[in-house]
């Protein structure tokens, strides 16, 4: 399994400026790749090991989106049942470039 964020970032900075306006044009309001390997010092609550979990993982794709986005009145759950819509559609189209999850 190739780490989809990771050979994003490796790919090119078109790749992850392209993904990011696409993101934008399907309404989110905050898109961004965050690098989480620097987490990986940070006391996290937990008493687990995250090492690993950091170098499997060292980036991570943000989307956000304005309460009440998908329409007035929207509760939480429809605010965050379209943000999963978003991050599943935008995990399609990196899936159709080989780039896998």
């Amino acid at each position: 399994m190739i780490n989809f964020a990771s050979t994003l970032m490796k790919t090119s900075f078109q790749n992850v400026q392209d993904l990011k306006a696409h993101i934008f044009s399907l309404g989110i309001n905050i898109v961004g790749v965050a690098e989480l390997s620097k987490l990986s010092n940070i006391p996290a609550g937990l008493s687990i090991d995250l090492t690993k979990f950091f170098k499997r993982y060292p980036y991570a794709i943000v989307i956000g989106a304005q309460f009440g986005k998908p329409g007035k009145g929207a509760s939480g759950d429809e605010t965050a049942l379209y943000l999963e819509k978003i991050a599943m559609m935008s995990w399609n189209i990196l899936r159709k470039k080989d780039i896998n999850i």
